[in-house]
């Protein structure tokens, strides 16, 4: 599996893609094939080290995703394996597949919509859960 990775803040010309373990789901968390990350603002001033929080190092980047649940782990509800997600997260997007809480994705219509067109993906997922919080989903 690959991941874009910086090792030190600094230049987006910093960030690596490097192959990495692939992940497993743990209790309460989805692993999500990522078909779609966007690449915002805070985004560069998280690898530049310019944003009010920091992580630790190395650092895979990316905080708005679009894709597809691979696997459910133990307690989750309400997803399954092939359900179509967007998600918001503070970094780790830049990655082939993701482990994320179900708190952080929102279903994706199918509105025929592919992972290359997620260009708004903070707003769909917003609008997503925002409707569903609406009809009592």
């Amino acid at each position: 599996m690959r991941a874009a990775r910086t090792s030190s803040y600094g230049p987006v010309d910093l960030l690596r893609v490097e192959e990495v373990d692939d992940p497993r789901p743990g209790a309460g968390e989805v692993v999500v094939d990522i078909a779609a990350a966007a690449v915002n603002y805070p985004d560069l001033l998280i690898m530049s080290g310019g944003y009010q929080v920091s992580w630790p190092l190395p650092l895979v980047p990316g905080s708005e995703f679009a894709g597809t649940v691979r696997a459910v782990g133990t307690g989750v509800t309400g997803l399954r394996i092939g359900d179509r997600v967007a998600g918001i997260t503070a970094v780790g997007a830049f990655v082939d597949r993701g482990p994320r809480p179900p708190g952080q994705l929102s279903p994706r219509r199918d509105d025929g919509m592919t992972g290359t067109d997620a260009r708004s993906i903070r707003q769909l997922a917003i609008l997503n859960r925002r409707e569903n919080q609406t009809s009592g989903d």
